[in-house]
């Protein structure tokens, strides 16, 4: 009895120490890229020019990145959606498109933007979805920093 005691307690810990761990890994994930639509890959980042590419202080730079890629070897249409946010403030964005693209093209943008006093401090979220035709999930990627504006 007491042998079984002990391997349930190590089971236990051992699940709460991985799913620390799983959810330590999303929280700092600051580049993200999606495949479940086989025929469309996303890919969305937002990184610090600072010591930590997660947290973004007040004269740190930041890159925002996007990515649609088409997978199959004959041009496709594709729906992208990029939408973004600044967690705890009604700032927000969304932009959807429907493009063709041709096989194996990739479309995409990269904004760097500085850190100032008058941004708003939180987490900043920046989402890329692509949508094949005929498919019914979707490529998603969610990119998340942290910025400390001092505001």
């Amino acid at each position: 009895m007491v042998g079984h005691l002990k391997l349930r307690l190590l089971a236990c810990t051992a699940i709460v120490g991985l799913m620390a761990l799983g959810a330590s890994s999303v929280a700092s994930a600051d580049t993200q890229v999606g495949t479940t639509d086989p025929n469309v890959t996303v890919m969305a980042s937002l990184t610090s020019s600072g010591r930590d590419p997660n947290v973004a202080n007040r004269g740190d730079w930041v890159t925002a990145k996007v990515a649609v890629k088409s997978n199959i070897f004959a041009p496709q249409w594709l729906t992208t959606i990029v939408f973004g946010d600044i967690e705890g403030t009604q700032w927000a964005f969304e932009k959807t498109t429907l493009k063709e693209f041709g096989p194996g093209k990739v479309w995409g943008w990269t904004l760097r933007f500085p850190v100032l006093r008058f941004l708003p401090s939180g987490a900043y979220h920046l989402n890329v979805i692509g949508i094949s035709p005929d498919v019914i999930d979707w490529s998603e990627a969610n990119a998340t920093i942290q910025v400390n504006s001092g505001r």
